[in-house]
C-alpha cells in the first residue's frame, strides 16, 4: 500500500465523472461557420435575420440541396442493364436471370379437348407449316 500524501489539498466534493462548462467556454457555430459566445449570439441572429440577403441565400441553399443528381425514370433500368451486360457474376447470363433462376423450357401439353388439339400442335412443332414438316 502506498503512503497517503498529506500535502495535496483535498475536495470531497469532487466528482472526475462529472466535467462542468462553465458558460465562458460555450461556443455557437453560426451558419457561416464562425464560432461565437453566447453573449455575442443574440447580436448575431439580428444581423442575420435582417439581411434579406442571407435569407434568399439560404433559401437558393435550400432548393439547390433538394435537387438530386440520383437517376430518374427509364435511368435507372438503363443503367441496370448496361451494368448486367459488364457483371455476369451478380445479374447472371445476357437476359438478366440468375441461372437458377431460369424456367425450364415447358413442352406444350394437352388438355384432352377436342377444341385445343391445333393450338397444341403448333405449339409443339414451333409454329412450322405443314409444307416445312414434310421438308
Amino acid at each position: 500500500i502506498l503512503p497517503q500524501r498529506t500535502d495535496l489539498p483535498v475536495r470531497p466534493e469532487f466528482n472526475p465523472r462529472l466535467k462542468t462548462v462553465s458558460f465562458t467556454d460555450l461556443r455557437f457555430v453560426t451558419p457561416s461557420g464562425q464560432q461565437i459566445t453566447p453573449a455575442e449570439a443574440e447580436m448575431t441572429m439580428r444581423i442575420e435575420l435582417s439581411n434579406t440577403k442571407v435569407i434568399e441565400q439560404r433559401k437558393q441553399e435550400a432548393l439547390n440541396e433538394r435537387d438530386s443528381n440520383l437517376a430518374e425514370g427509364d435511368e435507372i433500368s438503363k443503367h441496370l442493364k448496361n451494368f448486367a451486360a459488364h457483371r455476369n457474376d451478380i445479374f447472371g447470363d445476357e437476359l438478366g436471370l440468375p441461372e437458377e433462376t431460369k424456367k425450364p423450357v415447358e413442352k406444350p401439353t394437352w388438355d384432352g379437348h377436342s377444341n385445343s388439339i391445333q393450338r397444341v400442335a403448333m405449339e409443339a412443332l414451333g409454329g412450322m407449316s405443314v409444307q416445312q414438316q414434310i421438308k
